[in-house]
């Protein structure tokens, strides 16, 4: 008989399905009754039992329970979940009973508390697995994985998102990588669970959902067919906000986001899609009745309308070649639907996917060093068993089949196995093994999912021939249940979790749910690239197993041919499966099992059936066994030794021989006993958890001891050591020091014997010297007398001589002038007379040339236009808008500026003035000469008479006509330039250098700008009787020339011809006076552009006139203000395409031999022309290429830049006109070719470029402008060109060809073809390209690469220049060649005068020169040269040659060091420091070391550091970027340039200066006075022990009072205070303080500020103190080895401000260095009290505070404004009174504006006169202190204010006011200032910034509260935020310390 006692545990046998006893506790016992839950009588007494005691409280681990049953099991799980204690171990096996509530156990404490442990040192808790997965990763250096499992609702996704957050937190890297990770979580869930629809409709604002026309989510057929719209518990507006701030933090732009919502609203709208019966001919089909979804999807999709309905309702197919479209029934085109609509989702989760990991993932290094490992989370869909269950639940059951064979193959097979195999003691444990079942679904030959799949393909198969096959094949397994009758449509599969019953209705459907080629071709058809990205061709492995994307392929017949065979998702599942077992059989694996307490979700509800149905097919019990008498912890014995030898004891025998097997067994048997339950194997040693857990622990304990006993040696031997060396040193002072003094006795002895001689025999010396002086005096006044009259009398007669001189010259010239006047009277009497007689031909024919030049020029305009009309009789048209430029009229501007009686409308008559006021004389006649052109232009003026033969305008253009005609009265101009150009005029220059050098590359120059700009500054004067040029017929497009050309030489009168024509175009009726005029006007507009005071003038006149001129007008005026004005007048081309007789249409020749046709209009510039070329070619690399133009034998560079292309062709018009050809005959070409290269070119980036550039040597080689020095360079050439155009096989035909090709046609004369085909033959042969079949476009590169270093000089960019100052060279005016090499100064054959490479300059910038040189530019060499070179391209040769330098620097590996480096070398034990912590090791060099660079992206350290390795020393380290040049250079440079580098410019100039400068006397270097001078005087003397004073200079050891020290001082340094006794104590803990705070070692804890304050706080009264406590703070600072770290110096912070504000708003020409200001300042209010500490008070607190309470970020009442207001009037104006009556005026200085609105400004003034009445009797500094401690009242006190935008918070407004104290983080309402939220700084979890975000969150692990920022300051609440933590972290851990 069993007999019970009151409180015992037992267990009571009960009916139930699973038969399973259950726990109870004996509550009294009567007559043989027994009372536990209900009394149990005595014929029943024999259902209850006695519990093991272990298991009446419940185990964590529970292998170690006593009994091992599955009711000790659930019984232990129930008692525990009952505590909350929802974690239990098996072994390493975690066990996680859902809660279904929220607890304590997910805080910051508890992963601090969980960090670094091992399984069973804490209760059990996921954060432990996951530690130790992490710390496996760690040690063992291999991937892991957790296989999280369960049932649906078990809570695997929320132990997943935990055990994440736990290893973001645990790799202490506090990164923004770590939140996007972190971030991708609510991502992933709302997009993977289709949450993501309800929260949309929800946290959409209602402006976004009318743009998608979205309504309610009961609207929708796809969210209402689960009859639940809303879920308890989730909050969905919130969520929404959610996805969206993890979107922005995963970097997903705005046009991202709106495409998803696009894509989301269309899907629902797809959903609410109806079809109806409709009959098409004789077929039965389908149609979209129209609604509001239909045009929203199309629209959405950006598809046609029509085309959607068509793919919706029917279905397309290939057979054979034959396209055939059949009609869809309702329910088939409804599936379609369906599809289409998980298709688009399906691909849009997929680019999710991949947005996140471009996101979050780093290509892993190549570097085999640095493997990357990983740990995975599995957390997979729960095992399904609904009531009615389709193909899905087989997928997701089959899936958890393999995870179950996983588990039962680790946890069972493969470790009885192992135990077998190593022969260890055991007692085989029998389990449940799924694979039988797994082989049935889809193993086996015929298994499930191939039946499945094969009746997939039939076209005709179905679901009932299905199931019959699978009947069949199965019936007869016990794993298959087959269907119960013929019209039965289930089977059922006995699972490892159960029996599951599957409905076959539906399954091929599904298993062929592919979407429709019809919808995949309407997606290519999109408008939207968004939607094309997610449909394009993706290979048939691209699966997942939450989605599979199939091929959507872009051709239609491999889509949609029914002979190809598709896989179906069944084969894609089970193929993505088993790659994911694969992957996790290379982990080692850790599981945690997920047991759902109950089924309705309720906390507290333990469903004992429910937990053991659970347990069973998890198969636990059997894990229980198989952990508790199994050794899970295995060590081979080499890898057991090598870790723990260090625990071997001292007395083992195997010590000596190393043997492992013998070590191993000693060791455990030390530390773990020889009674303890451990094996060992053949191979292996077998541990329990515990054991190794043990282990671990004592190594540690180990380990540290012998680091310790390390320690201990090295310093004891160390502190011998220098105990020894300065013994020595102090026998050896005393023994120098004692002759030292006997000689210093004897020298002044000697000096003052040597003094008195001295004094007596100066006596005899200043006589002597004293008659020497009286007799040089008489001397020196002599001849300084002489020397006067003589320099007089010289100046007397040189003054003579040039009166002389001048006078001579000034009759000369008067004579010259004379003469020239009388020549020119007599020929001006004789052309009157035969103007007078010509006159009257000329009036009579001119009437009819004008009309007939109209017609035949003008024509194109049409007739109507111009004829007369009456405009009384026209309608009035509507009012019109008005606008900006309704009021600047020409009548208003004319009545405004024009001279005199000058009106604004037409004349036909000259003027006597211009019609605006211009300063300058020429340029008054320049407009009356244009006045007179624009009249004969459009014929209001006659022709005058031919009186002299034309053949100087007949060859020569008229703008080289208006030259000579400018330059004939300037021939005295500026008689500098000429000695600066050696006499020689620029055009001359020019026209032999274009011969002759060879590349003919110069951009030509325009006349306009180079030989007239310069004379028109100077004001020369165009006589207009000496001007030829405007008394004499002119053509049409010669008077365009004469006015545009003048427009754009003198700028002045540009609104004077626009004036002009507007003049004459006003109320003029004469139709072809009117239609010239315009014409007239667009081909100005087209050049030049007016001034900003008439453009808005001229844009109302042309946009009045209604003619179709206006509108061409207005566009070459826009253009021309863009692009710039020209240099050149229009061109016959622009006149004949503004008539309509041709086009502008620019044909460009490349060098492949193609013409590019190119759009172009009168703007258009060498830049467009290039990057529209390389748009058509689709060019990558454009760098060098230009477009050239030539003409009969003449080519120049037209650049890439802004060159106008018309000015080249207007310059090859005037040629052919100078040539005597016609402008229209013009043979000009244009040519786009490379030009330079950069010196980092690289062939292999580009093909297109190559291609070219690889033609234009061709063409080169065969026309002779590149030449090769020897025969063998050429033929080597010719091979490649040969391999590249025929390939391998030699041809005769072939050959000639490439001969033809590559040599011109006189050097292939000179020598017989088959001679040049024999070496071609030769070279062919023993060709390595050609042996290796390398490809062709290797080839081209290798022929680029030759030609840029064969060929620099004709690769270069040439420009002209003169020098205006610098270095003497041989020619001052010369053409500088920019390539790849560096600059070479060259003559006109090509002779280099100086090469300059790019290492040598230093400095390139550009300026203005002297007025009439322009602008010039100043190149700086290593030698100390500046060569001033003017040219009319200086900034183009300064922006070339620094984007050179400026390139070559980004990619140079070579630097020279400029200084010393201040780092001495440290001992190699140091160095073994360094390596125990992140700091980079800093690298010790010289100044003129050569360093090379390491620019890889994982050794940087900082933008002003970079990591590089010193060439003297070979050691590797960081250096700062100041303290280097960087050498713009690709190769190593020489040793000379070393040399020229390392010196300073003093030193560079030094050896350029002549030796006369040697004799100046070198100032004397002031050497430094240091505390040890100072210490000599004014310290006490040392200890007694220490030298005297007098030896102080030569002994420099660290034991001197004036170096520094570890020890406390016993004395105060000064003598002055050693005597004052009672500041000796004080000075004395003042340097114990100063060394607390430089790390020295205290049991008491004292904070940063107290030690300041006990420091300061003496010398702030006692003035003598001062000085001692500056001596102290010296002392420790001098001879102080202890190197800071690199974030105490301030400017390493400086320049990471500097880099960070550059990087994140980078400007376009912004300095290299920003300007900052330095505020020192409080950052941490933790120990502020007001009045505490006066001086920081006012000079600090006070200041830092007044800004933000002005600026209104605390909450204030009036009534605290009031008394605030008065503090600040006092403080800001003292005792001033009278500023009290304009109290009105200053009252924003005073209070808050938002404070303001609430009282009137006169109560605001009475009040604050009142409170300052209160305060007048204070002092400024006490107002500061009431102004504190009022405001330090308050919760915002000391607060770091930030103004931010928030989109995490719906119900927070989006700007927020953040304030960050020493309470926490809390957020105001901006405007209000209510307190929104406050979140002290123990709630944290988790804070980071990024660029333009901060994020932080509060709360625990499971239920936390997210806020994400948009601000620039993140970085800065990032840092105090961590500040403050961080400050409160080390004040809890120094009492633990002490």
């Amino acid at each position: 008989m069993v007999i019970l006692r009151t409180g015992e545990h037992v267990w009571l046998e009960i009916p139930s399905n699973s038969r399973v006893p259950i726990g109870a506790v004996v509550k009294d016992t009567h007559n043989g009754q027994i009372l536990l839950e209900h009394w149990i009588s005595a014929r029943n007494i024999s259902s209850i039992h006695s519990m093991h005691p272990s298991s009446a409280q419940g185990a964590e681990d529970m292998i170690r329970l006593g009994d091992l049953n599955e009711a000790v099991i659930v019984h232990n799980l129930h008692i525990r979940y009952k505590e909350n204690n929802i974690y239990t171990y098996t072994g390493a096996i975690l066990v996680a009973v859902n809660p279904y509530e929220e607890l304590p156990l997910y805080h910051t404490t508890q992963i601090h508390l969980y960090r670094n442990r091992r399984i069973g040192e804490l209760p059990p808790h996921i954060f432990a697995l996951a530690d130790t997965c992490y710390f496996n990763m760690q040690r063992k250096r291999t991937d892991q994985c957790c296989v999280i499992s369960g049932e649906s609702g078990a809570g695997k996704t929320e132990s997943t998102k935990l055990m994440l957050q736990f290893l973001a937190s645990s790799s202490g890297q506090h990164s923004w990588i770590e939140q996007q990770i972190l971030e991708a979580n609510p991502i992933m869930e709302g997009e993977r669970n289709y949450h993501i629809f309800y929260c949309m409709l929800l946290g959409m604002s209602s402006e976004e959902k009318k743009k998608l026309k979205l309504e309610k989510s009961s609207d929708y057929k796809y969210l209402t067919m689960g009859n639940c719209t809303s879920c308890d518990g989730r909050d969905d507006t919130r969520d929404f906000a959610q996805v969206c701030s993890a979107m922005k933090i995963l970097l997903f732009s705005e046009q991202d986001l709106m495409e998803i919502n696009r894509l989301l609203a269309a899907m629902l709208h797809l959903g609410n899609l109806d079809f109806q019966n409709a009959m098409f001919g004789n077929i039965d089909g389908c149609d979209v009745p129209e609604s509001i979804h239909l045009s929203t999807v199309a629209t959405l999709l950006e598809v046609n309308l029509m085309e959607l309905k068509s793919c919706l309702t029917r279905h397309t197919i290939i057979v054979r070649g034959d396209s055939v479209s059949k009609p869809l029934s309702c329910s088939q085109a409804s599936d379609g639907r369906d599809a289409f609509t998980k298709g688009i989702y399906g691909r849009m989760f997929m680019w999710i996917v991949n947005k996140i990991n471009e996101a979050i993932f780093t290509p892993t290094s190549k570097d085999l060093g640095k493997e990357r490992k990983s740990i995975g989370l599995l957390d997979i869909f729960g095992f399904e068993h609904f009531n009615t269950n389709s193909f899905e639940q087989l997928c997701i059951n089959f899936a958890n089949e393999h995870l179950q064979q996983f588990f039962v193959s680790h946890i069972f097979k493969l470790e009885q196995e192992e135990y077998n195999t190593e022969q260890i003691p055991w007692q085989h444990i029998d389990f449940t093994d799924n694979q039988h079942a797994l082989d049935i679904i889809a193993l086996r030959p015929m298994n499930i999912i191939s039946l499945i799949d094969e009746e997939s393909k039939f076209p005709q198969g179905t679901d009932a021939t299905m199931l019959r096959k699978l009947n069949n094949f199965h019936s007869k397994s016990n794993i298959y249940i087959a269907s119960k009758s013929v019209h039965d449509t289930k089977f059922g599969i006995n699972h490892f979790a159960g029996l599951v019953y599957y409905e076959t209705e539906g399954f091929l459907d599904k298993n062929r749910d592919l979407l429709s080629s019809d919808l995949i071709l309407l997606m290519h058809s999109s408008t939207s690239k968004f939607l094309k990205q997610l449909f394009q061709v993706e290979n048939s492995s691209n699966t997942s197993i939450r989605g599979i994307i199939r091929n959507a392929g872009l051709s239609y017949q491999k889509i949609t041919d029914t002979n190809k065979s598709l896989s179906t998702l069944g084969g894609q599942f089970k193929q993505s499966l088993e790659q994911l077992m694969k992957i996790l059989g290379s982990c080692q694996p850790y599981f945690v099992r997920c047991i759902k307490p109950n089924e309705f979700k309720k906390p507290l509800l333990f469903d004992r059936e429910l937990c053991i149905r659970q347990l069973r097919y998890s198969g636990m019990m059997e894990t229980i066994r198989i952990r508790k008498a199994g050794y899970p912890i295995r060590y081979s014995f080499s890898d057991f030794f090598h870790r723990f030898r260090v625990l071997l004891p001292l007395s083992s025998a195997s010590r000596d021989k190393w043997d492992h097997l013998a070590c191993c067994i000693d060791v455990v048997g030390a530390v773990i006993g020889k009674d303890e339950d451990w094996k060992v194997g053949k191979t292996k040693l077998f541990l329990k958890d515990r054991h190794d857990t043990k282990l671990e622990v004592e190594r540690e304990k180990a380990l540290t001891s012998r680091a310790v006993l390390i320690q201990r040696v090295l310093r004891g031997f160390k502190d011998r050591k220098r105990f020894l060396k300065q013994k020595d040193a102090a026998v050896k002072i005393q023994a120098v020091w004692r002759g030292y003094h006997g000689r210093k006795s004897y020298q002044k002895m000697q000096h003052g014997f040597q003094r008195l001689q001295a004094v007596i025999r100066s006596r005899h010396i200043r006589l002597k010297y004293q008659k020497s002086q009286a007799i040089i005096t008489k001397l020196q006044a002599r001849c300084r007398g002489y020397l006067v009259r003589k320099r007089l009398a010289q100046e007397k007669n040189a003054a003579l001589v040039l009166q002389t001189y001048t006078r001579r010259m000034l009759a000369r010239n008067k004579y010259e002038r004379m003469r020239k006047s009388e020549l020119l009277i007599q020929q001006e009497l004789e052309m009157e007379k035969q103007r007078q007689m010509l006159q009257k031909e000329l009036l009579l024919q001119q009437e009819k040339e004008n009309l007939a030049m109209v017609e035949q020029v003008f024509g194109f305009l049409p007739l109507m236009s111009l004829d007369e009309i009456d405009l009384d009789t026209l309608p009035l048209e509507p009012e019109k808008v008005v606008d900006h430029l309704a009021e600047f009229t020409f009548p208003k501007f004319a009545a405004t500026y024009f001279q005199g009686s000058a009106t604004d409308t037409y004349i036909r008559k000259a003027l006597h003035q211009p019609l605006l006021y211009h300063e300058d004389h020429g340029d008054v006649l320049a407009s009356l000469a244009v006045w007179k052109i624009i009249l004969r232009f459009m014929g209001d003026l006659p022709e005058p008479v031919l009186y002299t033969p034309r053949s100087s305008s007949q060859t020569s253009s008229v703008i080289t006509q208006i030259y000579d005609t400018l330059t004939r009265k300037n021939n005295n101009f500026q008689a500098g330039i000429k000695d600066s150009m050696q006499g020689s005029p620029r055009s001359d220059q020019r026209a032999r250098f274009s011969k002759e050098i060879s590349s003919m590359k110069f951009k030509r120059s325009s006349k306009l700008a180079e030989q007239i700009s310069s004379q028109l500054s100077s004001a020369t004067d165009i006589q207009v009787e000496e001007s030829s040029l405007i008394d004499k017929p002119m053509s049409m497009l010669e008077k365009v020339h004469f006015i545009v050309g003048n427009g754009i030489l003198r700028p002045e009168i540009r609104d004077e011809i626009y004036c002009q024509i507007c003049k004459q175009l006003s109320g003029n009726n004469n139709k072809n006076s009117y239609a010239r005029g315009w014409i007239l006007l667009s081909l100005c507009l087209g050049c030049f552009p007016p001034t900003e005071k008439f453009i808005k003038y001229l844009q109302n006149f042309i946009r009045g006139q209604q003619i179709a001129h206006s509108s061409v007008c207005m566009k070459q005026l826009i253009r021309t203000m863009a692009n710039g004005i020209r240099s050149e007048p229009p061109s016959w081309l622009e006149l004949q395409a503004l008539k309509g007789s041709a086009s502008l249409e620019v044909p460009v020749k490349i060098m492949t031999g193609e013409t590019v046709i190119i759009q172009a209009d009168s703007a258009t510039s060498a830049k467009e022309i290039c990057r529209k070329i390389a748009q058509k070619l689709k060019m990558k690399d454009i760098f060098g290429f230009s477009v050239y133009i030539s003409i009969y034998d003449q080519v120049w560079s037209l650049g890439g830049g802004s060159e106008h292309l018309m000015d080249g062709i207007s310059q090859c018009e005037q040629l052919a006109r100078e040539r005597g050809d016609q402008e229209k005959h013009a043979p000009w070409r244009v040519v786009f070719r490379k030009e330079v290269f950069a010196p980092w070119h690289n062939s292999s980036n580009d093909p297109v470029s190559t291609d070219l550039i690889y033609n234009q040597v061709i063409r080169g080689l065969c026309y002779g402008e590149y030449r090769c020095e020897k025969e063998d360079a050429l033929v080597e050439l010719m091979s490649k060109h040969y391999y590249i155009k025929y390939g391998e096989v030699l041809k005769d035909d072939h050959i000639q060809n490439v001969l033809k090709d590559c040599i011109p046609a006189k050097q292939l004369a000179s020598k017989p073809s088959i001679y040049w085909a024999n070496l071609l033959k030769e070279n062919q042969a023993k060709a390595q390209y050609i042996i290796e079949k390398i490809p062709t476009l290797l080839v081209k590169e290798m022929v680029v690469n030759y030609s840029q270093q064969q060929w620099p000089l004709l690769f270069s960019k040439f420009f002209e220049a003169s020098r205006f100052a610098g270095p003497t060279i041989s020619r001052n005016h010369f053409i500088v060649a920019i390539n790849w090499k560096g600059v070479s100064f060259l003559d006109e054959t090509e002779k280099k005068l100086l090469d300059l490479t790019f290492p040598e300059l230093t400095g390139i910038l550009t300026k203005r020169a002297e007025k009439s040189f322009g602008q010039c530019c100043v190149i700086n060499t290593l030698r100390g040269e500046q060569f001033v070179l003017t040219s009319q391209n200086s900034e183009e040769i300064a922006k070339l040659l620094l984007h050179f330098l400026d390139g070559l620097k980004e990619r140079s590996l070579y630097a020279v060091a400029l200084e010393d480096s201040s780092r001495p070398l440290t001992d190699p034990l140091d160095s073994k420091k360094k390596t125990l912590t992140d700091e980079p090791d800093l690298l010790s060099f010289r100044n003129g070391d050569l360093l090379f660079l390491n620019r890889s992206p994982e050794l940087q350290n900082g933008p002003n550091w970079t990591n590089a390795q010193n060439e003297r020393t070979g050691n590797s380290g960081v250096v700062p970027l100041d303290a280097i040049y960087i050498v713009p250079a690709l190769t190593k440079p020489s040793s000379e340039m070393l040399r020229m580098i390392a010196m300073s410019p003093e030193q560079r100039k030094s050896e350029l200066i002549s030796s006369s400068f040697d004799e100046f006397t070198q100032k004397e270097v002031i050497k430094p006075y240091t505390l040890e001078e100072f210490s000599m005087q004014y310290f006490r003397p040392p200890d007694p022990e220490s030298v005297s004073k007098a030896f102080l200079q030569r002994s420099r050891g660290k034991s001197q009072l004036w170096a520094h020290s570890k020890e406390p001082l016993r004395q105060p340094l000064l003598r002055k205070v050693c005597e004052e006794v009672d500041l000796r104590d004080y000075a004395c803990q003042a340097f114990i303080d100063i060394l607390y705070l430089c790390n020295y070692p205290s049991k008491q804890s004292r904070s940063p500020v107290e030690l300041t304050d006990q420091i300061f706080s003496g010398p702030v009264r006692e003035e003598c103190l001062r000085d001692e406590i500056y001596c102290q703070i010296l002392k420790q600072m001098t001879s102080n080895s202890n190197s800071l770290n690199e974030q105490d110096y301030f400017y390493d912070a400086l320049r990471q401000l500097n880099d960070y504000i550059r990087k994140s708003r980078p400007t376009a020409g912004a300095p290299t260095f920003a300007s900052f200001q330095l505020h020192f300042m409080r950052k941490l209010w933790v120990s502020v009290l007001p009045g505490k500490d006066i001086k920081a008070d006012t000079i600090f607190h006070y200041h830092q505070e007044l800004p933000k309470y002005m600026r209104g970020y605390h909450h204030c009442t009036v009534e605290d404004a009031v008394n605030l207001a008065a503090l600040i009037y006092k403080i800001q104006y003292k005792n001033d009174r009278s500023q009290l009556i304009n109290l009105n005026k200053i009252l924003r200085d005073l209070v808050p504006e938002y404070l303001l609105r609430m009282s009137a400004p006169e109560e605001w003034k009475k009040n604050i006169i009142a409170s300052y009445n209160k305060h007048e009797k204070k002092t400024v500094e006490e107002a500061k202190v009431a102004f504190l401690k009022h405001i330090s009242r308050w919760p915002t006190f000391g607060s770091a204010f930030f103004e931010v935008k928030q989109s995490s918070e719906p119900s927070f407004p989006d700007i927020v006011l953040i304030a960050i104290n020493k309470h926490g983080v809390s957020l105001f309402h901006p405007k209000t200032k209510e307190l929104l939220v406050n979140n002290p700084l123990n709630k944290i979890s988790r804070w980071n910034s990024g660029n333009t975000y901060f994020q932080m969150t509060t709360g625990n692990l499971v239920r936390d509260n997210k806020i994400l920022c948009e601000t620039s300051l993140g970085y800065k609440m990032d840092d105090l935020l961590t500040s403050y933590i961080s400050y409160f972290l080390s004040m809890q851990q120094k009492p633990t310390n002490a």
